[in-house]
C-alpha cells in the first residue's frame, strides 16, 4: 500500500508540473492556425505528440476519387514511397472511416 501511495503522489506530481508548465511557460510554434490553438489547449506533453503527428501530414498527397450516396472516397498516397497507398472511405453520416491498402 505504501508503494501504491508513492507512485500515485509521483504520477500526481508529474501531472501538475506539466500542467504549470502549459499554463505559464512560452511554447514554440510554427505559424499555423491549427498549432496555435492546440498550443494553448493542450497540455506540453500532449501538444508535443500531436505536434509530431501533424508534421506526419505533409509525407502524404490526397486524391479525391469519387463521391457516392453520402460516401466519399480518397486515395491517399506516400510522397515518399510510391508504393504506399491507401484508399479511405468516408461515411459523411457518421463519420465513420475504412481504411484499405492498395
Amino acid at each position: 500500500m505504501v508503494k501504491y501511495e508513492k507512485v500515485l503522489s509521483r504520477i500526481v506530481k508529474r501531472e501538475n508540473d506539466e500542467d504549470f508548465e502549459s499554463e505559464h511557460k512560452f511554447r514554440i510554434v510554427d505559424h499555423e492556425f491549427l498549432l496555435k490553438h492546440a498550443g494553448k489547449v493542450y497540455t506540453r506533453n500532449v501538444f508535443n505528440k500531436f505536434k509530431d503527428e501533424w508534421s506526419k501530414v505533409f509525407h502524404y498527397k490526397v486524391e479525391n476519387v469519387r463521391n457516392d450516396n453520402g460516401f466519399q472516397s480518397f486515395v491517399v498516397k506516400s510522397k515518399d514511397d510510391e508504393l504506399e497507398k491507401f484508399e479511405v472511405t468516408l461515411d459523411s453520416q457518421t463519420y465513420e472511416v475504412i481504411v484499405l491498402s492498395v
